[in-house]
């Protein structure tokens, strides 16, 4: 995995415009691996790509993660700061083995190409069912081989856990605590979504950049992005920006 230079993001953020959340995850990994086909990258597990994000979002903006969340029980805003290796979970397993009220059930963790395949406008039940339905491999009960449409609703509650269960680095919960209530609660981490936002805020930085010393010393876009952030600056200083 390579560096990311800032040609490089401008590019995957122009595409990114274009795309959805896990499209996004893709491409950010495209571009610092060009000799992995983009084919492999989307059937890794959500938790193999995290963790490749994780670490490509430490080489580009390094350790020291900084978020904003509103606590949901008073609407105070809370702050964090976390570093990439409080996020890292154990690796995960290929495969996972659930029994439950006398099912035997073999399934697969979620992967990238199975997102890229759900359909469009369905709600969480039909997602979790057509998720369920692509990464169970067999499902025996009382010896023989079912269906995952026979599964009852309390076996295919304990399912989606165990699937969380089998690749924890594509489930990362964050212990908080409202500094202003007191309330404590568990919010999900999702890496693909934060990394985008701050490659989009960087690239509205980079934009803002470019403007000015296009407009005052009349330098090209190309020339400017080339330039190293500590010389933009330095120019930036002189105009009083």
């Amino acid at each position: 995995m390579r560096a990311l230079s800032a040609e490089d993001l401008l590019n995957v953020w122009d595409v990114g415009q274009r795309q959805c959340h896990w499209d996004r995850a893709l491409s950010l990994l495209s571009a610092a691996d060009r000799d992995q086909p983009r084919s492999v990258l989307a059937d890794l597990s959500l938790g193999e790509r995290d963790r490749l994000l994780l670490q490509l979002r430490q080489i580009v903006f390094g350790p020291e993660l900084e978020g904003l969340v509103d606590c949901p029980s008073c609407g105070d805003h809370l702050q964090f700061i976390l570093r990439t290796a409080d996020l890292l979970a154990p690796a995960g397993q290929p495969v996972g083995l659930l029994e439950s009220n006398g099912y035997r059930i073999e399934f697969r963790p979620t992967v990238g190409a199975d997102l890229e395949s759900l359909p469009a406008d369905v709600d969480v039940a039909q997602a979790r069912m057509f998720l369920i339905d692509r990464c169970v491999l067999r499902v025996v009960y009382k010896d023989a081989q079912v269906s995952t449409a026979d599964l009852p609703p309390e076996v295919i509650q304990k399912l989606a856990g165990a699937m969380d269960e089998v690749d924890p680095q594509g489930n990362v919960e964050l212990a908080l605590v409202c500094a202003g209530c007191g309330h404590h609660w568990q919010q999900l981490f999702d890496i693909a979504s934060f990394f985008w936002a701050e490659v989009h805020a960087w690239a509205m930085r980079a934009f803002y950049e470019v403007h000015q010393l296009a407009l005052n010393y009349g330098w090209h876009e190309a020339e400017i992005i080339r330039m190293n952030t500590s010389r933009r600056q330095i120019y930036l200083g002189m105009l009083g920006t």
